[in-house]
């Protein structure tokens, strides 16, 4: 058979399919009906489909054939859900035309879940939940909309039939898609040298008992008349290295300039250190938080906490490590916990998206709270390859390691981030702080110490009376 009376039918229903699926009027003459046609329609948007699906993944990608028969499983259901439409209008004679007609807006359904995705993951549109969410209703609303707008020239119905079978359509369509597995050919996978291990789920809760009890016997009590910090770090997040790393060099650094060697202990969630260092959870950091609380003395020594993982609008911290069931650390869980450890001076740094979200539940005559976002903002840097998230980075690696004092560090950070994120063109996350009324007159004592440690001289001690130096306008009661 000549091309031209195979692929020129094919692009007349590609064009129709097009005004369709964009709610423009069209004419079901133009619509080519036959079996070839309904099968070269299903390749073409199985390929449009799938090259998406390959572009969005990235370089990380491995195919897989279940992927394969997954689509093919849609494409049936599809079938079936033009079928279930047809019976609803009765006439079961222009099934084939319907079919067409549908088949033919699939590459477009393709175009519209590729535009949702690319304002998701890379507009200041997809940052915020209310605005994600909707705009994912506009999507799944154009399902039904489109199948009611080819019923409406196909069939010549009545309005409410036509309304009625699309609700019937995409709740069959979404209803089966959801309860069935379904697989995508592309998915992501980490390069060969970073492939994560697989763990043993049961082992690995058995062993925590023990590898808590193996740290905490490590840490060392407060010493009479010296002003200790106790440092706790904690990586949430298994399945990027950058939290792993982070922790692991403000540990070093602390541990090394600031005197808390004995006096600091690590949570991780990571494959390369499941059998060696307990797991990063709300239970385990309960137990640590409890025995630092009865080894500090609460009126000379302080907690200098740090939690970095990813974040989420809803005042939640991602403990994560698959297949492990743990559950996120909430703002309110983590005021619990550290209420109940009676830890009296306590630093608590956030470093996550969102997690500005914190500070509220935190606040404390006795606590000063550092975040690396605030509460409607998300924070950067969290990629597998990197050594440091954008605001470990600036305040720990860039100015907490040159400087003993946590305010300045964090005013000196803050500009830091701020240009970065300028010239990359983000969304600033502007990051936040808040100081309690009573720590803000006892940061200076503790950071005398510090200073000696490392070889800088004091700053004078912080007045919460209304002065207006950068340090005294935090004070807060």
């Amino acid at each position: 058979m000549p091309k031209d009376k195979v692929f020129r039918p094919l692009l007349n229903n590609l064009r129709t399919g097009l005004r369709i699926g964009t709610f423009r009027s069209f004419d079901t003459d133009k619509l080519q009906v036959d079996i070839r046609q309904a099968v070269l329609l299903s390749m073409v948007g199985f390929c449009v489909s799938i090259l998406f699906d390959f572009i969005a993944v990235g370089p990380h990608r491995v195919f897989t054939a279940w992927g394969i028969v997954s689509e093919v499983k849609a494409y049936a259901l599809l079938l079936l859900a033009v079928y279930l439409v047809v019976q609803i209008q009765g006439q079961l004679e222009r099934f084939g035309l319907f079919v067409v007609a549908i088949l033919a807006t699939d590459p477009v359904g393709s175009v519209v879940g590729e535009v949702y995705h690319l304002i998701i993951h890379h507009t200041a549109v997809g940052k915020h939940a209310w605005s994600a969410w909707g705009i994912y209703l506009v999507v799944w609303l154009w399902v039904p909309a489109v199948a009611y707008w080819a019923q409406r020239r196909v069939f010549a119905g009545s309005r409410w039939r036509a309304l009625s079978a699309s609700v019937a359509y995409s709740a069959f369509l979404f209803g089966t898609l959801l309860l069935l597995p379904h697989t995508r050919p592309w998915h992501t996978a980490y390069p060969k040298d970073d492939d994560r291990p697989s763990i043993d789920v049961e082992q690995t809760y058995y062993a925590q008992p023990a590898l808590l009890n193996a740290e905490l016997s490590r840490l060392k009590p407060q010493r009479s008349g010296i002003h200790d910090i106790y440092f706790v770090g904690v990586a949430g997040y298994a399945e990027q290295n950058v939290f792993l790393r982070e922790v692991r060099s403000i540990r070093k650094l602390f541990d090394r300039r600031y005197g808390t060697a004995g006096r600091s202990i690590l949570l991780i969630n990571n494959p390369a250190t499941v059998k060696t260092v307990p797991l990063a959870d709300a239970s385990n950091l309960k137990i640590v938080l409890n025995r630092i609380g009865r080894l500090m003395n609460p009126k000379e020594d302080m907690l200098f906490l740090y939690i970095t993982s990813h974040g989420s609008e809803d005042k939640t911290i991602a403990f994560d490590y698959w297949p492990l069931s743990l559950d996120d650390l909430t703002a309110k869980r983590l005021h619990d916990i550290l209420t109940g450890s009676r830890i009296g001076w306590r630093t608590v740094v956030l470093s996550s998206c969102f997690s500005g979200g914190f500070i509220d539940s935190l606040k404390n005559p006795d606590a000063m709270v550092m975040t690396a976002a605030a509460a409607n903002r998300t924070s950067f840097g969290c990629s597998n390859e990197n050594a440091w998230t954008y605001f470990g980075d600036a305040y720990f690696h860039q100015a907490l390691a040159h400087t003993p004092y946590f305010i300045k560090a964090f005013d000196q950070a803050k500009v830091s981030i701020a240009k970065r994120e300028a010239q990359e063109k983000l969304t600033p996350s502007n990051p936040q702080i808040w100081v309690g009324r009573k720590i803000a007159k006892f940061l200076p004592q503790i950071e005398t110490r510090l200073a000696a440690l490392s070889g800088k001289s004091a700053l004078p001690v912080a007045d919460c009376s209304g002065g207006k130096s950068p340090g005294q306008s935090r004070c807060r009661h």
